[in-house]
């Protein structure tokens, strides 16, 4: 990770180097006492993957599903849990626009 601090000398000239590590450190700590998470929950029991992430990772017991969104749709592979990098028990795909084409059948917006 990246953090890129701009400092602009109008209103510095009373700060100290001190002073100013100290309010560097503040920002840090508070950066990252806030992480951002991969799932963001829209509803009780529904979760919505943040634009930020193409990616999460879900354990269920003793599967762990691993969800990747692309360009053109959403893939979803299953693997036993502690075993991610041996071959998918099962794994699936949807196409964006096949969705939409069924909702628009359906009258449904996204």
């Amino acid at each position: 990770m990246f953090i890129s601090i701009t400092l602009r000398k109008n209103g510095m000239n009373d700060l100290n180097s001190q002073q100013l590590r100290r309010r560097i450190l503040n920002l840090i700590q508070r950066w990252f006492r806030q992480p951002v998470a991969a799932l963001q929950q829209t509803a009780d029991t529904e979760y919505r993957l943040n634009p930020q992430y193409s990616s999460c990772w879900i354990s269920i017991e003793t599967i762990s599903v691993y969800i990747r969104c692309t360009d053109e749709g959403v893939s979803i592979d299953l693997y036993p849990l502690n075993n991610e990098t041996e071959e998918a028990i099962v794994s699936t795909y949807a196409l964006f626009s096949e969705a939409d084409s069924i909702n628009t059948a359906a009258g449904v917006s996204a």
